[in-house]
């Protein structure tokens, strides 16, 4: 069996297994998509993929880590059983063992039923479950402007990133990058960026909130704010207003935008900043993987302070429902999905 990484180049061979948007922007840095690669009696075939991300996570207001997150694993009906969702999961540990800074494993599985040998399967892999509320949501350009937090003005001197002087923003980022729990491939999203949407706030030349706006070849919009450094609401207000009303200049209505958050403190935002958005409740899945491999020798280690706080979240809420962690005894072949 081979696992490898999903390139531009091979994705014809795994693109039926997953959403599309998982292979939009495949070269976008803290995205992974892998792919198995078995063979059977009639030859070698795609087998199965997964897809993760490592991203900046905030479980709670002034707390910020950065976690490998688990977006999509799936293992085609002909190749279960033979060890296919195992060696991509193994694949996925070694690679965020290797990222460094990375302290936690996540992902959100559905409540529907069907998914309950999934879970069983990850809990093998050492996830917890609790439930929470996830916000996601893909929706046009028109109805998101259309909520009334984005009818007023700024109300703070956001600029767009092209009208940003450009040395003080590179080095405005390389000194971002540097501090604890935040992303070290910061700088290499920018050409992922449309530099008239994404914005910042500046006070004389110290960067004091960003907001990059992701432009996917598939057409869509997708905001990312950098909530370690912008976690003011009134930051926030302006950079989301900014960037919207740049973005109606520019785009039509119908333009689609990709809305995600899967943190208490960013849901905590959208929910009083976009009332009308509605969560979906999920299964939050969590792992302090380093048992379960190596991580770099330099990485940043939490405190048990720290650990405890991230950890507290994400396993608060109710009690798991019944069934949803599976029969721990069943087969590879019955639980590998």
């Amino acid at each position: 069996m081979l696992i490898t990484t999903v390139t531009c180049e091979n994705k014809a061979l795994f693109e039926s297994m997953a959403p599309a948007q998982w292979f939009d922007l495949l070269e976008l840095p803290g995205r992974f998509v892998l792919g198995a690669i078995d063979e059977d009696d009639q030859g070698q075939y795609a087998a199965g993929v997964l897809v993760f991300e490592v991203e900046e996570i905030s479980p709670e207001e002034d707390a910020y880590l950065i976690a490998g997150t688990l977006r999509w694993l799936y293992v085609e009906p002909q190749a279960r059983g033979r060890g296919v969702g195992d060696a991509l999961m193994e694949e996925f540990f070694r690679v965020i063992g290797e990222t460094g800074g990375v302290h936690l494993a996540l992902c959100d599985v559905p409540m529907d039923a069907e998914y309950n040998e999934l879970c069983a399967f990850l809990e093998d892999w050492g996830f917890t479950f609790s439930i929470g509320d996830v916000f996601e949501t893909t929706l046009p350009l028109g109805e998101l402007l259309s909520n009334s937090f984005f009818s007023g003005n700024p109300g703070l001197p956001v600029v767009s990133l092209s009208e940003s002087p450009s040395l003080a923003l590179s080095r405005e980022i390389d000194r971002y990058t540097e501090l604890p729990s935040v992303r070290s491939d910061l700088p290499e999203l920018l050409p992922f960026c449309d530099m008239d949407v994404s914005c910042a706030l500046w006070d004389k030349l110290e960067l004091k909130g960003l907001m990059l706006v992701l432009a996917s070849p598939n057409g869509s919009l997708e905001p990312l704010l950098m909530r370690s450094l912008s976690s003011d609401p009134r930051i926030v207000m302006g950079l989301a207003r900014f960037a919207g009303q740049k973005a109606k200049e520019k785009y039509p209505m119908e333009k689609p935008v990709r809305l995600v958050c899967r943190t208490q403190a960013a849901s905590s935002l959208i929910s009083f900043f976009l009332p009308d958005m509605q969560p979906l409740l999920m299964r939050r899945g969590v792992c302090d993987y380093a048992g379960l491999w190596p991580q770099e020798e330099n990485a940043p280690e939490l405190s048990e302070q720290e650990e405890e706080e991230v950890l507290r979240e994400f396993y608060e809420g109710e009690e798991p429902s019944e069934g949803m962690s599976g029969d721990a005894s069943m087969s590879e072949e019955e639980r590998e999905e």
